[in-house]
């Protein structure tokens, strides 16, 4: 009887220390301002249920009371998702995710009925990464100080900006502007923007980098544009896509100026290719020739009889063989150039049509504006026609301005004939 009340003592001794336990474990987590969320699921929630800093929050590594630090193997969705380097500002009540460097990571979906932010975009790159392994979805923005990566699609109601690079592997959407890269005055000079299928986008996509779609790179309700610039915020390319104008490209030259560019549109009424040059005038292709001596701009050339494809320099009177003018004396420079071109004597371009410097001589006389010309005995040189008889298949072109000096170079239009 006396073990039996011994033991009864010390089982409610056992029950008051546990119960006087439970007391203090309660009063701490009752006087504590913050509390610790660990979850293996989803975080679902409104602005009422998570408003920030009321019903969830927590401390950082160095004890503040400023943000919620959670690690989610699931969805995370909400009202708003935001972490501003650790601070509660620019958020509109909402669930705050991050870690102590500004990142929200998760491995299911980002979803949010408001904005997502990691960091800040328009200050630095690399402060605050915003990843997900599967889907980045938000009705307002998604923006990242450094960099926004999912593994399925990335959509916003309005903009996607981040401080880096921009990847998916699926779609990349906004319904706004899609930003890569951190500002430099008035360009971005960083940032790349991947994805493995479309990039579609209302308003522009800019990457400061590079620009990588595995399917299609797309505007939306509006007229589409993409411009390229250069390493000094220089937009060198441009692309243009008009529901009424058709389609239209130009490429600049490297101080941006249009007087020096290659224009490619095309609408119902059919397409074409410009160049606007000061100095453009031309339509040469690009041979190989034949022998070890220089082949200077402006000298006349023939088919090489002995290599069949190859041409050579003119040496003889009423040359039935006569190809062409080398391209590039004077100045001119040839619009179009169809084939290679590489270093070296044996690799030129032959002036077909258009204007060309050429070389002349005055072996049949003073060459006046519109007299014929073909090749003289002069190596390289033309001289005018006075034997039509002979010049049938041997004139390749005729003279625009006089010329009356032994030998040197005139403006010729060419016109093989």
């Amino acid at each position: 009887m006396n073990m039996v009340g011994k033991n009864c003592r010390g089982k409610k001794d056992i029950q008051k220390k546990w119960l006087k336990g439970l007391h203090i474990f309660v009063a701490v987590i009752i006087s504590m301002p913050f509390l610790l969320l660990l979850t293996s699921g989803d975080i679902s929630s409104s602005q009422t249920t998570f408003s920030s800093g009321t019903t969830i929050s927590s401390t950082d590594v160095n004890g503040n009371f400023d943000a919620l630090f959670s690690l989610v193997n699931g969805n995370i969705d909400s009202t708003n998702l935001a972490s501003d380097y650790s601070s509660l500002s620019d958020v509109s009540g909402g669930f705050m995710a991050s870690d102590a460097s500004g990142n929200i990571t998760a491995t299911g979906n980002l979803t949010a009925s408001g904005a997502i932010k990691a960091g800040s975009p328009s200050t630095s790159s690399g402060a605050g990464d915003l990843v997900s392994e599967d889907d980045v979805l938000a009705d307002d923005d998604i923006s990242a100080g450094g960099d926004i990566s999912a593994g399925g699609d990335i959509s916003a109601g309005d903009d996607i900006s981040a401080g880096d690079d921009i990847s998916a592997g699926d779609d990349i959407e906004a319904n706004g502007n899609i930003l890569a890269g951190s500002p430099n005055s008035s360009y971005y000079d960083t940032g790349n923007i991947v994805a493995e299928q479309d990039i579609i986008a209302d308003d522009d996509v800019i990457a400061g980098s590079g620009l990588y779609a595995g399917s299609a790179v797309a505007g939306g309700s509006g007229n589409g544009t993409l411009a390229l610039s250069n390493s000094s915020g220089t937009t060198t390319i441009t692309m243009l896509s008009d529901n009424s104008g058709g389609g239209w490209m130009r490429v600049e030259d490297s101080n941006g100026s249009s007087s020096n560019s290659v224009t490619i549109e095309a609408d119902t009424n059919g397409g074409k290719i410009s160049v606007d040059g000061t100095q453009v005038h031309d339509y040469a292709e690009v041979f190989e020739l034949s022998g070890k001596r220089a082949i200077d701009p402006g000298m006349v050339v023939v088919i090489d009889p002995d290599n069949p494809g190859n041409l050579k320099v003119s040496s003889e009177a009423y040359d039935k063989k006569v190809a062409g003018i080398i391209s590039g004396a004077g100045g001119l420079q040839p619009g179009m150039v169809i084939g290679t071109r590489e270093d070296g004597t044996n690799d030129k371009p032959v002036a077909l049509s258009g204007r060309v410097y050429c070389y002349v001589d005055t072996s049949n006389g003073n060459i006046e504006v519109g007299d014929l010309l073909t090749t003289s005995s002069i190596s390289g040189s033309a001289m005018k026609v006075t034997d039509f008889s002979r010049a049938q298949g041997a004139i390749l072109g005729k003279a625009m301005e006089p010329f009356s000096g032994e030998s040197g170079l005139i403006l010729v239009l060419v016109t093989l004939q």
